[in-house]
C-alpha cells in the first residue's frame, strides 16, 4: 500500500469513527434524559469494546508485507514449573530494511517432530503477508509439509487446507 493511500485511509476511518462517536453520545444523551441509562450504559460499553478491538486489528491490516531472510536460528532450554528442559526456538527474520522480526516458540510437546522453527533453513528467503503472522518460505521444493501462514501449524504437502484452521495452504513456489 502506498504512503498517500494509507494516509487516506486513516483519515477516513477517523472520520467515521469520530462520526459514530458523535452519534453514539448524541443517543446517549437522549436516552439519559428519559431515563433508560441502564441500556445506555451497557451500549456504549460494548461500542467502546467493539471500537478497541477494531483499531487494534486495523495496524496489522494496514502494515505492508515484506521479503527477509532468515538470519538466525536458536534453540534454549528454558525450565517450567511443570518440566524441565522444554525447548524454545527462535527464529530471526531481517526485512530489506534491516530491521529483524522474531518468531519464539515454546515446544511445550517436544515430541521430536519437525516444528515451525525447523521448518526454515538459515539463509532462505522467506515472505510475511499482511495481515498474517508467519513466513512463507520462497522454495518449498523438497519439503514433505507446508506451513500455515495463519496458525502457524505445519501440514503435509498434498493437503489443500489446513488441518487446524481450514485456511487455504500455499503450496506453491514464489516466482521472484
Amino acid at each position: 500500500m502506498k504512503g498517500e493511500y494509507r494516509r487516506r485511509y486513516a483519515f477516513k476511518l477517523g472520520i467515521r469513527l469520530f462520526a459514530s462517536a458523535a452519534a453514539g453520545v448524541a443517543v446517549a444523551a437522549s436516552a439519559l434524559w428519559y431515563g433508560s441509562s441502564e441500556i445506555v450504559s451497557v451500549a456504549t460499553g460494548a461500542l467502546a469494546f467493539a471500537l478497541v478491538l477494531f483499531a487494534l486489528r486495523v495496524p496489522s491490516l494496514l502494515a505492508p508485507g515484506w521479503d527477509g531472510v532468515v538470519t538466525s536460528k536458536t534453540v534454549r532450554y528454558v525450565t517450567l514449573r511443570y518440566k524441565n528442559n522444554v525447548p524454545e526456538y527462535q527464529l530471526v527474520v531481517t526485512d530489506p530494511r534491516g530491521r529483524e522480526h522474531r518468531d519464539v516458540f515454546l515446544d511445550k510437546e517436544d515430541n521430536r517432530k519437525l516444528n515451525r522453527i525447523e521448518y526454515y533453513d538459515h539463509g532462505e528467503r522467506v515472505r510475511r503477508h499482511r495481515g498474517f503472522k508467519y513466513f512463507e518460505k520462497f522454495d518449498k521444493s523438497g519439503k514433505l509439509s507446508v506451513i500455515c501462514i495463519d496458525c502457524g501449524t505445519l501440514n503435509p504437502r498434498q493437503r489443500e487446507r489446513c488441518i487446524n484452521c481450514s485456511l487455504t495452504l500455499l503450496r506453491e513456489n514464489i516466482e521472484a
